[in-house]
């Protein structure tokens, strides 16, 4: 049998501290999915043998069943949540924070029948659950958010009446910062030492005051000569935002627009650029 004719299936290599190369198979791209084979040197020859078959069979129904869908859980739940429009409209960025996070709701309490979440003693279970990662702050408030968010969803339907998720505080504490600034020594201690790309991404955030996101996706065609014009990320590309160029600014520009012309740079669609003459990611 040839690896295609079994649906699903993820595989991927690693470098071991020896040298060579592992291949991993998994039973899908979901995250959290099994592996159910490996192989060093070379990917597994095809086609298979019956004993590969076997594992990916025995791995996918142990994985299917404990992500089984069953009416009234909170695994059913999830799995509608995930085909609303309204999560398929939500940022990218967005739903992809919500699918890191289902998995591991789905580990602790995908079975469970909705109506647990009703019972003012599973608030208990839930800060129990949420303390795993402590020791991350966010990480541990995200979790509870996803959570928070799939059940008002079951409310929403009328799946449940209520939940008792809801007002659990957040672990993570915002830190003041209003000490740590930047000096005229610091920035130039850092830009005399970093690449052009770096020293661009700074100047280019401390000369607009821009968000990340909004550095990183700045298109080119917001330079409109005397000032910067485009829709934000933020807003869905519902708000127009107007940025005025300084002298300062227009310096920059006008080096980053001469260095892309140096070196023939037409892939980028955006302002900055990284090391590789690429847009920078929202990472």
């Amino acid at each position: 049998m040839v690896i295609t004719n079994l649906k699903g299936i993820h595989r991927y290599r690693k470098k071991l501290t020896s040298g060579i190369y592992r291949y991993y198979y998994k039973v899908s791209r979901e995250p959290r999915s099994p592996v159910f084979w490996t192989r060093d040197y070379a990917p597994e020859p095809e086609p298979v043998k019956k004993s590969f078959v076997d594992a990916y069979h025995k791995a996918k129904n142990k994985w299917r069943g404990k992500n089984e869908c069953v009416p009234g859980t909170l695994n059913a739940i999830i799995a509608e949540f995930r085909l609303e429009d309204e999560f398929k409209k939500l940022r990218r960025s967005t739903r992809n924070g919500y699918e890191e996070c289902f998995p591991e709701i789905r580990d602790e309490f995908g079975p469970d029948e909705l109506e647990l979440f009703e019972d003012r003693r599973t608030r208990k279970l839930i800060k129990q659950w949420r303390d795993q990662w402590s020791d991350t702050p966010r990480q541990a408030d995200k979790m509870k958010g996803t959570l928070v968010r799939i059940l008002n969803y079951a409310v929403d339907q009328g799946e449940i009446t209520l939940h008792v998720a809801g007002g659990i505080k957040n672990l993570y504490k915002k830190p003041d910062r209003s000490e740590d600034l930047w000096t005229p020594e610091d920035i130039e201690s850092f830009s005399s030492a970093a690449s052009r790309p770096l020293r661009w991404f700074l100047m280019f955030g401390l000369l607009t005051g821009l968000r990340r996101a909004d550095l990183v996706g700045c298109p080119s065609t917001a330079d409109k000569g005397s000032w910067l014009e485009w829709k934000t990320s933020k807003s869905g590309e519902r708000m127009r935002v107007i940025v005025p160029i300084t002298k300062a600014l227009r310096v920059l520009l006008d080096e980053i627009i001469a260095y892309k012309a140096e070196h023939n740079v037409t892939t980028a669609t955006t302002i900055l650029i990284n090391s590789r003459n690429c847009p920078w990611t929202g990472h």
